[in-house]
């Protein structure tokens, strides 16, 4: 069982409180603001929400944090009638906590921008809201596990959380301190799994090089929020962003959903693990909530893993049926409202590429990509069966490691359980089903879709 050091954090708390409860260091809200040091400075701009504790903001402060986790205030505004605000802060600063504070000084919500503008710039902070809050105190809390803030990347963080999440952890209570530990905990596990993923794959991965990455696509994102754009639509256009995103640090798609795959598995693992002695309706809620979140982020990176596996082919066919058994899963994911839901969107999205039975008698995008007929169907279908078979086993083996590796309440243990048992997995796969179709100019690209669809949403039951 997972055990976290910071006893007194609370989801809802101010950033502030988080920050002093898991031993960041604060300074008096009195000192004088930290100038950057060329003097060089950008604006971030935002508003509050019409509703909620962060109604009552009145005033904003920008933080920031050194290589220890102390915290300095690096900026300082009023907010205006209407509740927007604009703040001065270093420019190019990373990794900023603007805070929230009512007339009495209370704090009252609070928002991480990833990184601040070049010089004389402007970037946009997403509105106040529970969801934003909560990303600070996770963010918070992993900086109190003793974790460098230049460890931590707070897009994917933030991508890890959504509103579904925070309405869990909002309706904890007095649970909550135990619901923001575990969300902590799976975020650790998660980002030190997916650098791991990408160091099994080949590819040399860095936090700060995966922030570049993906920077432009927060900021974007942010600034629809700010603007008044559904806040679902916004997502959907994050995800997708950072999904090409990855293409920036050499990742191909196969590998960025093969990454992202292991951490969605270590996420919702190390979650369920670090609720598990608290058999509460709080607990089960934000367990469920975390797995439609990964689910549904997974969905964007496998999709795209599918659809290059499919045009890489050359099948027109094939292609055809990947992409919209892709599209399925998206929609349906993103629309699923409990865990049955979101395994039967996966369910659906396997049987489409792969079977061994398609939905609609029409032939799986495997079968069209190999110009398998109806006489070659049943070795297809015992091919399918065998990896299904084998993927059944990765899943126990790879939750009973995690669980062992949580009794010791380190991410690199997790990291370890899980990028190990899938290597294992994810080459006995490929070997097996290129074996099985060596004629076939396309059995590179039969071994991707297959490992794509069988791969999938794994350990989730």
């Amino acid at each position: 069982m997972f055990r976290f050091t910071c006893t007194s954090v609370s989801a809802m708390a101010p950033a502030l409180l988080l920050l002093a409860a898991c031993g960041t260091t604060t300074p008096d809200p009195s000192d004088p603001r930290d100038g950057a040091p060329d003097g060089r400075t950008s604006r971030v701009s935002g508003h509050t929400s019409a509703s909620g504790s962060a109604a009552s903001a009145a005033t904003v402060k920008a933080w920031s944090h050194d290589s220890a986790g102390s915290a300095t205030i690096v900026g300082e505004a009023t907010l205006q009638a209407d509740g927007s605000y604009t703040i001065e802060v270093p420019a190019e600063s990373r990794r900023l906590v603007i805070e929230a504070y009512a007339e009495d000084g209370a704090s009252v919500a609070a928002v991480l921008v990833a990184e601040a503008a070049a010089e004389d710039g402007e970037v946009h902070a997403a509105p106040f809201d529970a969801e934003t809050t909560l990303e600070v105190g996770v963010y918070a809390a992993v900086l109190g596990s003793g974790a460098a803030p230049e460890e931590v990347d707070v897009v994917d963080l933030r991508a890890r959380i959504d509103a579904t999440i925070a309405a869990a952890v909002a309706s904890g209570g007095d649970a909550s301190a135990s619901l923001v530990a575990a969300l902590a905990l799976g975020v650790e596990a998660a980002q030190r799994t997916e650098a791991d993923a990408y160091g099994d794959l080949g590819l040399a991965f860095s936090v700060e090089a995966a922030m570049d990455a993906s920077i432009a696509a927060m900021a974007a994102y942010d600034a629809a929020l700010d603007s008044g754009t559904d806040a679902e639509a916004a997502h959907e256009l994050l995800v997708a962003a950072l999904v090409d995103a990855d293409a920036s640090i050499g990742a191909s798609a196969q590998a960025s959903w093969e990454a992202e795959a292991q951490a969605s598995i270590a996420m919702r693992l190390v979650v369920a693990a670090a609720l598990d002695d608290a058999a509460d309706a709080e607990s089960s809620a934000l367990a469920e909530a975390v797995v439609l979140a990964e689910g549904g982020l997974e969905a964007w990176f496998a999709a795209a893993a599918a659809v290059d596996a499919a045009e890489a082919s050359g099948d027109e066919a094939s292609a055809d049926l990947v992409i919209e058994a892709a599209a399925a899963l998206t929609l349906d994911t993103g629309s699923a409202m409990d865990a049955e839901a979101m395994s039967a969107a996966w369910a659906a999205f396997r049987a489409e590429l792969v079977g061994p039975e398609e939905s609609d008698g029409s032939g799986t995008a495997l079968e069209a990509l190999l110009g398998i007929d109806a006489a070659g169907e049943l070795v297809t279908d015992a091919a399918i069966t065998a990896a299904l078979v084998a993927a059944a086993n990765f899943d126990a083996e790879v939750e009973a490691a995690v669980e062992a590796a949580a009794r010791n309440g380190s991410s690199s243990d997790v990291s370890d359980a899980v990028t190990s048992a899938w290597a294992a997995f994810a080459v006995s796969l490929r070997a097996d089903v290129e074996s099985a179709y060596a004629d076939s100019d396309s059995a590179s690209a039969a071994a991707d879709l297959t490992l794509v669809a069988v791969g999938g949403f794994r350990a989730a039951e």
